[in-house]
This record gives structure tokens, C-alpha cells and sequence, in this order.
């Protein structure tokens, strides 16, 4: 990464494009022979490996390769790579506040199937909620952002928005944000609906649209790069534990009631799904 950045500084380049450029250049190759050393690590050693940040084609090609030789791998994708970063317009108008990284339009189909076939587990928000003052230097110099995404409030309305237009399923998303968190990360109580799991829910309106707007932001940081987009499909009641904490766009639990979600000490039940 040393060398590929080197060239753009040598350049001049360094504002948030550039930025965005350097990470994604050679088809991907920082993230592709990462993800193809750790593979080869877990191949040699046999340990549990869970892979992060899934975003070309290739790591894509790689995992499914690996799962169907039986190594015990999951992997995720984040909210980023399928929604914002994906579009280059989206990097030209927002700068560092569209950055995590851009994932070229030629990864968008791989991505995608590879969300669907379970190749990739899950979907994980990777929030990253950071001030304004850590973004705007990235104007004129990328590397000097904080480089991440806020995610967490507004996702699922992606996913969901995702299932109107028939990019996934309903049960995949389902899958792929609560079932296979909870598996994965040996969280026996959570991710399933039955007698002794903690009753966690989340109801969802799939006719429903509504444009995002900085004003209703609930984290401190104020801001989202998804402002002035619109999807259709919403979650309009979450329930903790069988408590309602959120309802018609309005945060209603009481503070005091969140609890550390343990995992298991079933290391097979955990290792099951790997």
C-alpha cells in the first residue's frame, strides 16, 4: 500500500478522490491478497477466520472457493460497500464523508451474489459516527480524514429498500442481520424466535418510504452521508428483551435497560456455523 500511495503523493493527488483511488486501485489488490493470505494462514493452521470488509469480486471468488474446500471461515459486508461507496458520484459529491473506501461499479453483481448465497454471512454496519471536524480535511487531503461510515440507524431501510427492488430476499436479509450475527458470534440468545431466546424483534412496514435528513440522526455526530435518499421499506417498532425501545421513528425505551450480550461457552456451537 506503501508504493501505490506513494505514487499519487508523488502526483500531488491527495484529496478524498485520490484517496478513494489508491485503495481501490489494481482491481483491488490490497484487500484481494490480504483476504488470499489469511485464507492460506487459515488453510495451514485450521483456525476459526472471520474476514471483514468484503468488497471486490475477487475476495468474493476466494471465500467461496475456501467454504466449499470445508475451511472454517465467515465473512461479512458492510452497509458501505453495497450502498454508498459503490457509486463514484457519490465520492465526487461527499468527499471523505462517502469514505470508507470505494468499491468500483464492477464489484457491485459479486458482491450482491455473494451476499445471496451466503457466501458472505452477514451484514455488519461497521458504524464509524465521526464529527465533521475529523471528515472536513479530507477536502484537501483524504488521509488526514477519519475514514468510516455511520451506519447503524438507517441500514436496515437499505436492505429493505434492497428487497423492493428485488435484489435479495426478505429471509436473507433477515439471515444475514440477525440469524447469522447471533451464529457466528456464539450469541445463543439472540437471532431466532422461540421459547428461552430473548425476545428481539423488529417490525418492519415494506410499503413505507421515507427520505433520510441530518435532523433525525440519533447519534452525537449530527450528520449522515444517506441524507436526501429515499427508500421504501421501514422498521417502525424494535423490541429488547420484549421491551419497546423504538416506535414510529421515535426512541421510546428507557435508558438503563441495555445489557452486554454474552456469547456461548458451546465452542462447537460456535464453531458449527463456521
Amino acid at each position: 500500500m506503501d508504493h501505490i500511495e506513494q505514487k499519487f503523493w508523488d502526483r500531488g493527488e491527495r484529496d478524498a478522490e485520490a484517496y478513494a483511488k489508491a485503495y481501490a486501485a489494481h482491481d483491488g489488490v490490497i484487500w484481494d491478497s490480504a483476504i488470499g493470505t489469511l485464507l492460506r494462514l487459515q488453510r495451514a493452521t485450521g483456525v476459526r477466520l472471520h474476514l471483514l470488509h468484503v468488497q471486490t469480486k475477487g475476495s468474493v471468488e476466494m471465500i467461496r472457493d475456501a467454504k466449499r474446500r470445508g475451511q472454517r471461515v465467515s465473512a461479512e459486508i458492510n452497509p458501505w460497500a453495497l450502498f454508498l461507496g459503490n457509486e463514484w458520484e457519490n465520492i465526487e459529491k461527499l468527499g471523505s464523508y462517502a469514505l470508507s473506501y470505494w468499491v468500483p461499479k464492477v464489484n457491485d453483481e459479486a458482491l450482491w451474489e455473494g451476499l445471496r448465497d451466503g457466501t458472505i454471512d452477514l451484514v455488519s454496519t461497521d458504524h464509524a459516527p465521526h464529527t465533521r471536524e475529523e471528515k472536513e480535511p479530507g477536502w484537501t487531503d483524504g488521509w488526514k480524514a477519519h475514514t468510516g461510515t455511520p451506519s447503524t440507524q438507517f441500514y436496515l431501510r437499505m436492505l429493505l429498500d434492497a428487497v423492493n427492488r428485488g435484489q435479495i430476499s426478505l429471509e436473507r436479509v433477515v439471515e444475514a442481520t440477525s440469524a447469522a450475527p447471533a451464529r457466528v458470534f456464539g450469541m445463543g440468545a439472540k437471532g431466532k424466535i422461540e421459547p428461552g431466546a430473548d425476545a428481539d424483534l423488529v417490525l418492519v412496514d415494506l410499503e413505507a418510504s421515507a427520505t433520510i435528513t441530518d435532523g433525525e440522526v440519533l447519534s452525537k455526530m449530527g450528520h449522515t452521508p444517506y441524507a436526501g435518499r429515499t427508500f421504501t421499506g421501514l422498521p417502525v417498532r424494535t423490541i429488547v428483551r420484549g421491551q419497546t425501545v423504538f416506535s414510529d421513528n421515535e426512541v421510546v425505551g428507557r435508558p438503563g435497560i441495555g445489557r452486554m450480550a454474552k456469547r456461548t461457552t458451546d465452542r462447537e456451537a460456535v464453531d458449527a456455523h463456521a
